[in-house]
């Protein structure tokens, strides 16, 4: 898995809740980081392992960072 991936899809996400005060959809972290929409899963679920976010499935921009 390639880290700086990983770090822009954090920061995109972050600086999406900072912009607009809610979590990016897939499409929009899909489009600031230059990656496939299917790829987002991939990247989302990896930054879960590593503790830096959590989801809630089944919910709408179910993303919430962990501080």
């Amino acid at each position: 898995m390639n880290q700086e991936l990983v770090d822009s899809v954090y920061l995109a996400i972050e600086t999406y809740i900072d912009e607009c005060g809610i979590p990016p959809s897939h499409r929009i972290i899909a489009e600031r980081c230059h990656i496939s929409k299917g790829a987002v899963g991939t990247y989302l679920t990896y930054l879960e392992k590593q503790n830096r976010i959590e989801r809630e499935f089944g919910v709408a921009r179910g993303i919430r960072l962990v501080k």
